[in-house]
């Protein structure tokens, strides 16, 4: 059986024709897929950080208030800023900006924690400050100014500081 000469030349042409379409798509393809792959992209970016964004920047929160409450611990502040050569109401001036600068710092955080625990944090700076404050007014001297903290805190029953730490970490984890 052998092929007619037209037969041939329709078979090329088929061929030609299927192999340009081909092509064609091949090559619209490979221009298009840096589009299509940025839009299929954008879908799962918006897709995710609803929801793991909250839960990202509300965790984070939770840990700069915990290290806010430890960089305001009246030990760590007087240790960050001991010198024997201010006076105790020099002392008390700079422990309390030290307090008042790390508040600052960490103010916005309170959009992502519970107003239980923001409160929690206000009361903590508003009774360090008044600790610097009263201790402050009975001492003179900056050795003194610490002698007097740290043998009121070894007396104190109830560390404030802890149980705010013990308020936020049971909220983060509930």
């Amino acid at each position: 059986m052998s092929l007619s000469p037209e037969l041939i030349d329709f078979i090329k042409s088929l061929f030609v024709v299927a192999f340009g379409v081909f092509a064609g798509l091949l090559l619209a393809f490979r221009l298009a897929w840096p589009k299509i792959e940025r839009f299929l992209v954008g879908l799962n970016v918006m897709k995710r950080p609803k929801a793991v964004g909250k839960e990202t920047l509300r965790t984070s929160a939770y840990e700069r208030l915990l290290l806010l409450i430890h960089r305001m611990d009246v030990q760590q502040v007087m240790q960050r800023n001991y010198s024997n050569e201010l006076s105790a109401d020099q002392f008390q001036q700079v422990l309390i900006a030290d307090i008042d600068a790390e508040f600052e710092h960490n103010y916005t955080q309170q959009l992502y924690v519970s107003d239980t625990a923001w409160l929690a944090v206000l009361q903590l700076k508003k009774y360090t400050i008044d600790l610097i404050r009263n201790t402050a007014s009975q001492t003179r001297s900056v050795d003194s100014f610490v002698e007097t903290i740290l043998a009121y805190s070894s007396q104190k029953s109830e560390n404030l500081n802890l149980q705010t730490q013990i308020l936020l970490k049971k909220e983060l984890n509930a």
